[in-house]
């Protein structure tokens, strides 16, 4: 019985957690993860990067700002080129290319393990 409970309260816990992570990102970040050393999108990525297209084209913001981690020392210049596949997407999709700018995630905001392949879009009003 006693374990039953542990297991209900850590699954409850798990989910919870999951709840607060999915709600600091908000409505206006759209958040995409490339396989290691990869820069071509999954079609869950591809997916997420249309439904943020489209939320552009719909709420008209000041910035569309993509966010991904520096590279490595030493690495193929994954950087550029998972920002060129996001942004052609975003262009393919009808967003004005003027409004899109780029940055490098400081190491700070690379806690989650495996979060080096993530890659942040954000709608800035």
């Amino acid at each position: 019985m006693a374990r039953v409970f542990l297991a209900l309260l850590l699954a409850v816990t798990a989910l919870a957690g999951c709840g607060v992570l999915r709600s600091t990102y908000g409505p206006d970040s759209f958040v995409v993860f490339f396989s290691p050393g990869r820069a071509e999108l999954s079609p869950e990525g591809l997916q997420i990067v249309r439904q943020a297209a489209a939320e552009a084209r719909q709420r008209k913001p000041s910035k569309i700002e993509i966010a991904l981690p520096a590279d490595a020392p030493g690495s193929v210049n994954l950087f550029e080129a998972r920002i060129t596949a996001i942004r052609n997407v975003l262009s393919e999709e009808g967003t004005t290319p003027d409004l899109v700018s780029t940055r490098s995630l400081p190491p700070a905001e690379i806690v989650i393990p495996g979060a080096e392949g993530r890659g942040e879009i954000r709608l800035i009003r």
